[in-house]
């Protein structure tokens, strides 16, 4: 049997255990901020933040509503899925359904923290919400036309779509499958095997943290920056009036086509990347256990500076750059 709420103000609800466990989380607003929080799977956490456990345990959910306007949320829970939406569901995409709640009342807003077990699945949809999700660890889909969108910590798998709105990611692990159209995309401190990026005039910036990784980008205008600690690769890279630059060598045009290709090494990383006008640029890092680099033990120590030349009150020592500057105040460097 499914339960239902109707949200029009601030509320807490808490739903699953044990003996139900929340397996899927659909959330789907119009305007406002979502949260998607993994608890910790032991203690049923509702956030990392605080104390406060679910009722329900590590299998357990919470939907904690801060705000609502223009809207009622519908919150429904059928024993397995949970859903904390702006609209009914009905044949068209939940994206399409948001959208045509825009009209002369204006923006539908809410700010709502979902609470959910890191081993559900999560789909978050918005049209101008921006998004935080973290600590998600079986697979996470977030589609939005506006909001910015921020995911830390989550895996094995990564599908974002965005029209306008920037992506921000860190902590991935596993694939990641980016698309957007004006939003520029960082992906910071990811160990990453797969990572496919398509944009049109967004600026991509990949920072992995292994080396052993397959990239796939498509872009028009926007530049594309890969970083890994490799230790081999495998470029090839399109693009008619960007540069292409590889480990620190710039590639030059081909006599014939726009690919230009470099490998080395093992070839642990493989880059694949076409612009029209953009950059390409592929760079190495150190891997994360690298130790840290020290002087050399016998290095001499610099002699000791020489004691200046006493000078007279009120004059500039001899050989000063701005020494003949001193009787001309409109001479003195800013």
């Amino acid at each position: 049997m499914t339960e239902h709420w109707q949200v029009e103000g601030p509320r807490v609800i808490d739903v699953g255990g044990e003996q139900q466990r929340v397996t899927k989380v659909i959330v789907a607003i119009v305007g406002g901020h979502v949260d998607v929080l993994g608890h910790a799977p032991a203690t049923g956490t509702a956030t990392p933040e605080d104390g406060d456990t679910i009722p329900g345990g590590p299998h357990g959910a919470r939907v904690q509503v801060t705000s609502v306007q223009g809207l009622p949320l519908r919150v429904s829970w059928d024993g397995s899925t949970l859903r904390v939406m702006h609209v009914k569901e009905t044949d068209e995409t939940v994206l399409d359904a948001l959208k045509r709640l825009i009209g002369a009342r204006g923006v539908p807003t809410a700010v709502v923290t979902v609470s959910v077990p890191a081993q559900c699945r999560d789909n978050v949809n918005t049209v101008s919400a921006s998004v935080l999700a973290s600590g998600l660890h079986r697979g996470l889909t977030v589609n939005t036309v506006s909001g910015e969108a921020t995911v830390s910590e989550a895996g094995p798998t990564l599908t974002l779509h965005t029209v306008s709105g920037a992506a921000e990611c860190a902590g991935l692990d596993g694939e990641a499958t980016i698309a957007t159209v004006s939003g520029d995309v960082l992906v910071h401190s990811s160990a990453l095997t797969r990572a496919a990026v398509n944009t049109v005039s967004g600026t991509v910036g990949l920072d992995l943290t292994q080396g052993q990784v397959s990239v796939r980008s498509s872009s028009v205008s926007g530049d594309v920056t890969v970083r890994a600690p490799f230790s081999g690769y495998a470029v090839g890279a399109s693009t008619m009036s960007g540069q292409v630059v590889v480990d620190g060598t710039a590639l030059a045009r081909p006599s014939e086509g726009n690919t230009r290709s470099a490998r080395a090494g093992d070839e642990s990383l493989v880059v694949k990347a076409n612009s029209v006008s953009g950059n390409i640029v592929v760079l190495r890092s150190e891997p994360q256990d690298a130790p840290p680099r020290s002087a050399p033990q016998d290095a001499p120590e610099p002699p000791p500076a020489p004691e200046p030349p006493p000078t007279q009150p009120g004059s500039w020592p001899t050989g000063s750059p701005w020494a003949d500057q001193v009787d001309d105040p409109e001479g003195f460097p800013s």
